[in-house]
């Protein structure tokens, strides 16, 4: 892991263990648990997508297709707040009831939302959170796009 990456998303990280970890007892309801993060005290966070999949999953390192016109792939280590190896290296979601985080970022008038859906997450026990929960100009969608990778969706 490099260090100045790590610098980068630990407060993030730390932050969402902690509000995910205070959702448990709200597991059994039936509804989308959502964890939102914000920074208006603007103390040194990175909202940067890579930097917020960094926290959730493990660090992001680039995957580089070689051929002309080959794509740059993000791709996580599966070390993170919510997806880490025990102590065997089997995978463990250890925030398996947590359907979203959101990131609401940017400036007064120009406010950002970034949404993560954890659904696709292995081992993942919550109920999923509707599109039509978050939606508007300024909402970006990310989720699961393959193996390994989770990054911005499409609209269709």
């Amino acid at each position: 892991m490099r260090v100045g990456g790590w610098d980068l998303y630990k407060k993030l990280y730390w932050s969402i263990l902690d509000a995910g970890d205070q959702l448990v007892p709200f597991a059994s309801v039936g509804l989308p648990l959502v964890v939102v993060v914000t920074n208006p005290m603007h103390s040194d966070v990175s909202f940067d997508p890579d930097d917020v999949v960094s926290a959730l999953f493990g660090q992001v390192g680039l995957m580089v297709d070689p051929d002309p016109g080959g794509r740059i792939r993000a791709v996580f280590s599966e070390d993170g707040t919510v997806l880490t190896h025990d102590t065997d290296g089997g995978l463990i979601n250890r925030l398996p009831h947590l359907s979203a985080l959101v990131a609401l970022y940017g400036l007064e008038g120009f406010a950002r939302v970034n949404v993560y859906d954890l659904s696709g997450v292995p081992g993942f026990t919550g109920t999923p959170i509707p599109s039509t929960m978050f939606d508007g100009d300024t909402v970006c969608w990310f989720g699961f796009t393959g193996h390994r990778t989770f990054a911005r969706l499409v609209e269709s």
